[in-house]
């Protein structure tokens, strides 16, 4: 069975993250509170079971624009290089550092790691909008941020992330660093 019972406490605005067990599968999400609206009448919200695996279902079988994947669970099973190409700017480079020390500290029996040489499993490329289409042909327009992974039989063995490197603000940018990183 699948049981997780939590309270969602009346969080200030700001990222966190969320984890998310079910047997031997495991996710992470990460939420973002915009703005906090307490009432006087606001009580903290304990999720029932069915609550927290809809939840989890929507996040770990979740599919952005493809619905005909099957329905599986994809996770890494080796450690993670990532490289950063483009224009990233020295506040991309200081978010990306600072997301890949949190996930390792809360992810077990991977590691993920800042790499410069040829070969990674993820690569992050900070460009304009318009070449995204050149860096990922599977690329859904009108999105500043986008990513896609690959896997075989299950193990995500690659995965590519677009960042705009136009038209946003820094905070904006990280955010999506943040955001698609952790997806």
């Amino acid at each position: 069975g699948f049981s997780l019972p939590f309270t969602v406490p009346d969080l200030s605005p700001g990222v966190y993250t969320v984890s998310v067990s079910a047997g031997s599968d495991h996710a992470e999400v990460e939420i973002e509170i915009i703005s906090k609206r307490p009432t006087a009448t606001s009580k903290p919200h304990t999720p029932t079971d069915a609550d927290v695996l809809t939840y989890f279902n929507e996040i770990a079988f979740g599919q952005e624009y493809d619905s005909s994947v099957d329905r599986v669970i994809h996770k890494w099973e080796n450690d993670i290089r990532i490289k950063a190409l483009g224009t990233p700017t020295d506040a991309d480079l200081s978010t990306l550092n600072q997301v890949v020390e949190e996930l390792n500290d809360v992810i077990t029996g991977i590691s993920m790691e800042i790499v410069e040489e040829s070969v990674a499993e993820i690569e992050i490329h900070f460009a304009p909008e318009s070449t995204f289409p050149a860096l990922l042909p599977s690329y859904v327009p009108v999105n500043k941020g986008y990513f896609q992974i690959w896997w075989t039989n299950n193990e995500i063995t690659e995965g590519t992330i677009l960042i705009s490197s136009v038209g946003l603000t820094q905070n904006e940018r990280s955010h999506l660093i943040r955001h698609k990183l952790t997806q």
